[in-house]
């Protein structure tokens, strides 16, 4: 929305710069055509008929800055005007022209002043509330092409996030996956290079563990080949719980015990316990 606002505002000025531009150019064109008219014409009259003409207002100042005619006051109320900056500028010989609050009419003015003209300095203005209102149509017209920009941006920044979730959800999958133990699961590959990275790890993290785990089973049954082939009864024990029983216990016991608890005759049990205490008394020391 900042960006539809800078965007607003930028198209906002430069469309006011062209026609503050070509107002200069009108306003001017309509001082020197009074200029040229001056000549054969009541200085009053013509200034009030050019001003009816065009819709502006039309000022004659003398060299040193006094009113000499206008269209719309009487000169004798009027302040001297040798001051103003497109009269100034008109007296140093270029077109000049300034935006002011008028003191007679209390609306925005845009002033243009010609070079003076057998002396006379001709001044047209015309209010800016034309350019207002006009800019005032763009100004919707940008406003409704910014919303619509920004319903589109917004439009792609929500497909663009849907898009960047998925790969990433199907990564979370596959991490769940593989932390639950499936580790033949082969993680996908993308085009994003960050994404794709990712993927690649959890494909080493999982080949990684399936040899991990492979290794141990191994070891594992070659501990149990090795346990099973010891003529003497062999029995592992884990707290009060029988992990292991070679096939030699199960021959001198009668049935393979699944606890210490459960192992006959009780001398077994207190022989176990024995060796605990003896090996708790040795790390101790």
């Amino acid at each position: 929305m900042a960006l539809v606002i800078l965007m607003m505002a930028l198209v906002d000025r430069s469309i006011r710069r062209v026609w503050l531009e070509d107002m200069d150019k009108d306003l001017a064109a309509i001082g020197a055509i009074v200029g040229v008219g001056l000549s054969d014409s009541d200085p009053g009259s013509w200034t009030a008929e050019v001003a009816d003409l065009t819709g502006t207002r039309v000022t004659l100042i003398a060299l040193d800055g006094s009113v000499m005619a206008d269209s719309h006051q009487t000169p004798e109320h009027m302040d001297d005007h040798s001051t103003r900056p497109e009269v100034v500028a008109a007296l140093a010989g270029a077109v000049g022209g300034d935006t002011r609050t008028s003191v007679s009419t209390g609306f925005a003015q845009r002033y243009v002043a010609v070079p003076p003209q057998d002396g006379v300095v001709v001044r047209v203005s015309a209010p800016l509330t034309t350019i207002d209102a006009e800019l005032a149509g763009t100004r919707q017209a940008v406003a409704a092409a910014g919303v619509a920009v920004a319903v589109v941006a917004i439009a792609l920044l929500v497909l663009l996030g849907r898009r960047m979730a998925r790969p990433v959800e199907r990564l979370a999958h596959q991490a769940h996956a593989i932390a639950g133990g499936d580790l033949a699961i082969e993680p996908s590959r993308f085009s994003t290079a960050e994404l794709d990275r990712l993927g690649v790890a959890l494909g080493h993290i999982a080949e990684d563990l399936g040899g991990r785990m492979r290794y141990a089973e191994e070891a594992s049954s070659t501990l149990e080949v090795v346990l099973g082939a010891i003529p003497l009864g062999t029995v592992l024990f884990e707290a009060e719980t029988v992990v292991y029983s070679n096939a030699a216990a199960g021959e001198m016991l009668g049935l393979a015990p699944t606890g210490l608890r459960s192992m006959v005759p009780l001398q077994f049990q207190d022989a176990v316990r024995e060796a605990r205490a003896n090996r708790g008394s040795e790390a101790r020391e």
